[in-house]
C-alpha cells in the first residue's frame, strides 16, 4: 500500500506568507520616534494655519510596533510612549481599537487611567487625551494595522502642551470639586 504525503500547510515559516506564531518583547521592541505626524493625519486648516505641527509632534511621543502586519493589514500592537503633560487633541480613528495604560498616566476629562486601566473606541469615536506629569505609555491593539488619524479640533489654543487637568485623580474628581475645572462642587446633606 503506498502512502500519499499530505500538503504541507502547516509550515511556521514559508517565503510565500508570515509565521503564523511570532514572539515579541516589549522592552526589545524597536523604539521608533514619530516625525511627520501632520502628514499622516487629517488637520484643520484653521490648525495648521496657526500652528507647526510636526513641531507639536515630533519627539513628543514614540511608539513600539510588537505586532504590525502591513502587507495583510493584518492585526496590530503597538506600544505608544507620550512625553509628560503631552495633549493629543481631539480625533478619531477609522477603525477599533483597545488601550492599556502601562506606565504613567492618561487624562481623559475627569478620569486618570493608571496602569492597568484602558478603554475600547469605536471607529469614529471622537476622543482627546493628556498624558500626566510622568509621561504615559500605553498598549493599541487594532484589528488593522494601517489606519487612518482624523483630527477634528479646530481651536489652535486647545493644541497646547501642559498641566494635565485640576481637579483629577486616579479614581475620579478630587473630593470637594467637581473634577471638571477643579472648582469646588456644591455642597450636599
Amino acid at each position: 500500500m503506498t502512502q500519499t504525503q499530505a500538503p504541507r500547510d502547516h509550515d511556521y515559516f514559508s517565503s510565500e506568507q508570515e509565521p503564523r506564531l511570532s514572539f515579541f518583547q516589549l522592552d526589545s521592541a524597536q523604539d521608533i520616534d514619530i516625525i511627520g505626524a501632520a502628514g499622516m493625519s487629517s488637520i484643520p486648516a484653521a490648525v495648521t494655519e496657526q500652528i507647526d505641527v510636526d513641531d507639536y509632534f515630533d519627539g513628543r511621543m514614540r511608539v513600539q510596533p510588537c505586532v504590525a502586519r502591513p502587507n495583510e493589514d493584518g492585526l496590530s500592537l503597538g506600544a505608544y510612549w507620550f512625553e509628560p503633560n503631552f495633549t493629543m487633541p481631539r480625533h478619531h480613528h477609522d477603525t477599533d481599537q483597545i488601550v492599556m495604560v502601562v506606565e504613567g498616566e492618561l487624562h481623559q476629562g475627569k478620569r486618570v487611567l493608571t496602569p492597568g486601566c484602558g478603554y475600547f473606541t469605536k471607529a469614529g469615536t471622537v476622543y482627546a487625551f493628556k498624558a500626566g506629569p510622568q509621561g504615559c505609555r500605553i498598549l493599541e491593539f487594532r484589528n488593522v494595522t494601517n489606519f487612518a488619524t482624523t483630527f477634528v479640533e479646530s481651536d489652535p489654543a486647545r493644541w497646547a502642551h501642559g498641566e494635565p487637568a485640576a481637579g483629577t485623580r486616579p479614581d475620579g474628581p478630587v473630593p470637594g470639586g467637581d473634577g471638571a475645572d477643579g472648582a469646588p462642587a456644591a455642597a450636599t446633606s
